[in-house]
Parts: structure tokens; sequence; C-alpha cells
């Protein structure tokens, strides 16, 4: 099998599918740079206490049964997150494991990414193998090339190395799973199904190494686990792109969102999830979200252009989402992408993880 073959499967694994508790207010001064206004000897982290965080959501998801590994075409586990030094210094990460069954052939890739915001450092990996079939009694464990992610009911370890970054974090979802179409279960109209249920909150603790120093680090994580299949094995699948964003609001609030288009930019989808401190969840589509770009950002790797700001509507709220640094591109022979940390202001402060896919094309 071809690269080329692996990574159309891949441009369906990577999402159809963060905001880290800084406990500050975060604005821009006239030179766009981050001024935290905060009180440091204040605490307004949001302690989810409430009933109705506890337990699983009832739909067409069995958790925790359906955390481990299913026999459909494709299938990822997926984590975004914020972490910060003790005196501030913010990184951001991404790990994603993929299982892609194709004709009867099982491989497990692994994309993993960090991004240095303070010295506007971006360094990422793509690895796939053949996949040995590991599944443990509960969860998932995988490990591929330095790579690992292990986790059962909210409790996950990540490791992973890229270039002169070692990250290696511990995670405890502090909110209820999220049955993202409402149910968990998505019928696509062009075609295919989805199965899809996030972690939107999660205590992260543990170290980024740079060049053998140890940073201890702090933060919020997001889980997404997703799984189905696509109209057909061989053809192409219509939806060619997308946008997701994961928001995670400093009062406790956050809201997913993803649009699908096809190779004419049609839209094919608009929905989402918002969810508030309580872990009530209201299901959004196209009456209720609005995403208008703002401005470009031209890739100097590869020329591919891509929309890095905008104004959104979701709900009531209307929010102003801007990258924390322009170059968050991962860039492979079997996948090019834009993945990045990214700021919220408007009606509400918090941070966000943002992925825009079909701007470049797989070969890229």
């Amino acid at each position: 099998m071809t690269f080329r073959n692996l990574s159309n499967y891949l441009r369906l694994a990577v999402s159809i599918s963060l905001v880290l508790n800084l406990n500050s207010c975060l604005t821009y001064d006239d030179d766009d740079s981050i001024v935290d206004e905060s009180d440091s000897e204040t605490d307004n982290t949001p302690q989810f206490t409430a009933v109705s965080c506890n337990g699983y959501p009832v739909g067409q998801v069995n958790l925790p049964t359906d955390e481990s590994p299913h026999d459909e075409p494709w299938e990822w586990w997926y984590w975004t997150g914020h972490l910060q030094t003790a005196d501030g210094r913010w990184f951001g990460y991404e790990t994603t494991f993929f299982i892609i069954n194709t004709l009867g052939t099982k491989y497990l890739a692994v994309h993993h990414a960090i991004s240095d915001i303070e010295n506007e450092v971006f360094v990422h990996r793509q690895d796939v193998a053949l996949w040995d079939g590991n599944v443990p009694e509960a969860g998932f464990q995988f490990t591929l090339a330095g790579q690992s992610a292990t986790g059962a009911d909210g409790i996950e370890s990540i490791q992973g190395q890229v270039d002169n970054f070692t990250l290696d974090i511990n995670l405890n979802a502090l909110k209820k799973p999220v049955l993202q179409h409402g149910t968990g279960y998505h019928e696509r109209s062009w075609g295919g199904f989805t199965y899809y249920y996030s972690r939107e909150r999660i205590e992260t603790t543990g170290t980024i190494t740079i060049d053998g120093e140890p940073l201890s680090v702090t933060g919020t994580s997001w889980f997404d686990h997703q799984w189905g299949a696509s109209p057909s094995a061989t053809e192409p699948d219509p939806a060619t792109g997308w946008h997701w964003m994961a928001l995670q609001l400093d009062d406790g609030r956050e809201a997913m969102i993803t649009t699908v288009q096809d190779v004419d930019g049609n839209s094919l989808l608009m929905a989402g999830t918002l969810t508030d401190s309580e872990c009530h969840s209201q299901p959004l589509d196209e009456t209720n979200i609005v995403m208008t770009p703002l401005r470009e950002w031209t890739s100097p790797e590869t020329g591919c252009t891509y929309p890095l700001e905008w104004d959104i509507t979701v709900g009531d709220l209307n929010l102003h989402i801007t990258p924390a640094m322009d170059n968050q591109e991962l860039t492979s022979a079997q996948k090019t992408y834009w993945e990045g940390a990214a700021l919220i202001s408007g009606d509400a402060t918090g941070r966000a993880y943002v992925e825009l896919v079909g701007y470049c094309s797989p070969e890229s």
C-alpha cells in the first residue's frame, strides 16, 4: 500500500470532529502582545462539583466500554491541550493515535506536535506502521515510534518526543464525557457514519523536557474519540476539508464546533455542542453557529493559505478567535494541515485548539 492511499484514509481520521485555567483575564496591548491582568492571589478555577458532572451520558455510545478500539474502517484517540510552567510559559500540544483498516490490513498512525508560544517554535512529526492489534482489558494502550498513550475511564498518560522536546503528562478528566451530535452517533448526509464523544476539560500535569532540561507544567487538555465508516472503501470521500474548534472558556463552559466542506467549498455539515459549567450539553447546528474568517496566512514552507482568525457566534456568545502563533502547520508526505493553539476573547475569555484541513493537498 502506498503512502498516497494511506493518506486518503488519514485524511478521514484527522477530525470531523482549551482553555488553560490560568486564573487570568488575557487582553492585548497596542502591539498585540499578551497582557496578564489577573490577580495572582485569586483562584477563579471552576470546581465542577455539580452532581450532573458525574457518571456517563446516555446515548448511542456505551462508556466506558467504547473507550477501546472498534472494528471500523477508521478510528482515532485525539488530545490537544494548553500547558504552562510556574512562571507562565505557555505550550500547546497535540497527540493523536489512529487505527486505519485498509482492505483488511490495520495500520497504527500517530501525529504529535508541540507549540512553544513564547519562542514561536513549532515542532511536529507523523509516524505510521502496521498495528499489532494489542487491546488491554479496559481502555486503550498505544505505542509507536517513541510516542505512547494509555488510558481508561478518564485517567490517561501521554508520552511524546519530537526534535528536542519530550512530553510526559498525566491526565484526569474533570467533567463527564460529552456525546457529540446529541447521542454520540451521526449518520452523515453524504454517506457513512460516525460515533463521537469528547472529554472536554481534563486536568493535566507533568513535564516538558527541552534540550535535556525538564520543565514542570500544569494545564488543561481536551480529548476526542471518534470512529466510523466513509461512504465507500474505494472511492474518495466527498468531505475533503473541515474546520474544527475546541473552545474552553474561563467560566467553565466548553464548545466544540465543526464544519465540513466538499472539494468545491460547499457546506456538508455545521455542528457542535455547547456545555455549561454544570455539564449540561446543548447540540448546535447551522441555526446557532456563525463563523466569519478575518484574515489569512500563507505557509512559507508549503505555500498553502489558511484562514487564521475568526469572529464566531456560538448560541448567544459572540467570540473572537486568534491563533497564539501563525506557523502551526503540520507537514509530511502523508498529510499536511494546520492545527494549533489559540486565544478566545469577546463575550467570554479562554483558550482554544483549532484544526484546518483541506487547504493543502495531502502530498504537499
